[in-house]
């Protein structure tokens, strides 16, 4: 099971869900989290500019009220903690994966649907991209990519297909 588990607080009216969770794609309109356990977090507003794509936070959303966005949950409150561990049983991480004409990423039978909000750039058929997407849950063949992105570096300290990451530094299992 994903590590730590989340808490529900209820407070005036509202169910404030507070855990831990990996910074995904950043840009200047917003930017998301991932949760194993509710899966992406919407951010907005001032919080975004201490954020550093796939760095571990700790959080508190609420159920999302806002139509059109790709999360249930947005995000109230962030920290940044050198302590913050994200540890996902759900997330896969693949270097390197083409981008076909579909436009998705085909890898080990497996076909990778990048959702919009995973990367700044476009994917660009025939170029390669290190990704984490997770399995769909009916079904081993499709997949969902919540990160994408073509720059080495940010990706350079992640030599497992399991994602474990610790502040800013990552951890291989």
């Amino acid at each position: 099971m994903a590590y730590p588990r989340l808490k529900c607080i209820i407070k005036e009216n509202e169910c404030i869900v507070k855990g831990t969770a990996v910074v995904c794609n950043i840009n200047r309109d917003g930017a998301y989290l991932w949760n194993d356990y509710i899966g992406l977090i919407a951010i907005e507003g001032k919080m975004i500019n201490q954020l550093k794509s796939l760095t571990a936070v700790e959080f508190q959303a609420v159920p999302s009220k806002k139509n059109g966005i790709s999360a249930h949950f947005m995000a109230k409150e962030i920290s940044v903690e050198s302590e913050s561990i994200f540890q996902s049983e759900v997330l896969i991480f693949i270097r390197n994966a083409e981008i076909k004409e579909d436009g998705r990423a085909h890898v080990s039978g497996c076909a990778i649907t990048l959702l919009d909000i995973a990367y700044s750039t476009p994917p660009i058929v025939g170029t390669t991209m290190s990704i984490i997407y997770y399995k769909a849950y009916n079904d081993n063949t499709s997949g969902i990519g919540i990160y994408a992105t073509s720059d080495s570096n940010i990706v350079a300290g992640i030599v497992s297909e399991f994602l474990f990451i610790q502040s800013s530094v990552y951890y291989f299992g």
